[in-house]
């Protein structure tokens, strides 16, 4: 394959930012990178800062380039509801912009009255369920909870490799619940220990579909938008046609240089404040904890940033538009 470019097929312009309010976990999970934090606890203080500059964020994008939408998604290998300043947080968007979707990915740990305060702030939430800390019983009624609310929530199995039975057997356990809320499995492909070539057959068979139950119909029905599956062509100037493109289809592609919208459309904000884009490049020194954030965001080359990187981690699942230069 010879791509030229890749164009998205989207039906709106939409901004997904993801954000890690702290790395602070009451998790130490073995196969988390983050595990190392905690003992330290890190998250601006100065609530009035990380407000302003989210405001400064969404306007700025909100203006310069038409966006219809903003996902919010809170997550981290840090814990975010024990940022302090959540509830205000989640609060104060929803009152102030009607076009924000908050996200959470969660551990779910916290109490049946913590999820009542604030399930109401949230559009979307993912329950992470770890083998080694996870209270399932507490877990189940967590997700029972939201699904009663009518809350779009689902589980996140993770799946150890190295405890593999063990995960197996939560995760038949999960499958007796009270409502069939969705279940995902997903393959700890970020851990040290994690081998794909020494994955078993039974091992491999099990996680070539993630998408282990769904919701009863009506729920599908509520939830189409959800489910839908964006698309791209890539464009191929040997032959001068445009191809839906598949599933490894970019494989062996040298992306450097090529020019691409990673930051019209996916950003990543870390504990400390730094910005990139969702594949950790892009922005020249911008912190959204910075009192100079508004001033910085304005002089970055986001219109013609150019990928640094030989392979791209977003174009395929992500799907973010780029062409060579």
């Amino acid at each position: 394959m010879s791509a030229n470019s890749i164009i998205p097929i989207k039906k709106e312009r939409e901004l997904y930012i993801e954000w890690y309010p702290t790395d602070f976990c009451n998790f130490h999970c073995s196969y988390c990178s983050f595990a190392g934090n905690f003992n330290r606890i890190r998250y601006q203080k100065n609530y009035d800062i990380v407000k302003n500059n989210f405001f400064e964020l969404f306007n700025f994008y909100k203006k310069n380039y038409n966006i219809e939408r903003i996902t919010l998604r809170l997550c981290g290998g840090g814990e975010p509801t024990l940022w302090p300043f959540f509830y205000n947080f989640c609060k104060t968007l929803k009152e102030s912009y009607n076009y924000i979707s908050l996200e959470l990915v969660s551990n779910g740990s916290r109490t049946i009255n913590w999820w009542n305060k604030h399930y109401w702030l949230l559009d979307q939430i993912y329950l992470s369920f770890h083998s080694e800390y996870t209270d399932i019983q507490h877990y189940k009624r967590v997700l029972d909870f939201l699904y009663e609310k009518n809350v779009k929530a689902e589980c996140l199995l993770m799946m150890d490799t190295e405890n593999w039975n063990y995960c197996l057997q939560n995760f038949y356990n999960l499958i007796d619940s009270r409502y069939p809320w969705m279940i995902h499995v997903k393959s700890l492909r970020s851990t040290s220990f994690y081998n794909p070539n020494k994955h078993t057959k039974e091992q491999i068979d099990f996680l070539k579909q993630s998408l282990k139950r769904l919701p009863e119909s009506e729920k599908i029905i509520d939830r189409l938008e959800d489910f839908q599956i964006y698309k791209s062509l890539y464009f191929d100037a040997a032959e001068d046609k445009h191809f839906l493109m598949k599933q490894n289809d970019l494989e062996g592609i040298s992306f450097k240089n090529w020019h691409c919208d990673i930051l019209k459309s996916r950003l990543k904000i870390d504990a400390i404040g730094k910005v990139s884009g969702n594949c950790y490049n892009g922005f020249l020194d911008l912190n959204l904890f910075s009192d100079k954030f508004a001033s910085k965001l304005k002089h970055q080359n986001i219109d013609n940033f150019k990928c640094p990187s030989f392979e791209c981690s977003n174009c395929h699942n992500h799907h973010v538009a780029k062409r060579q230069s």
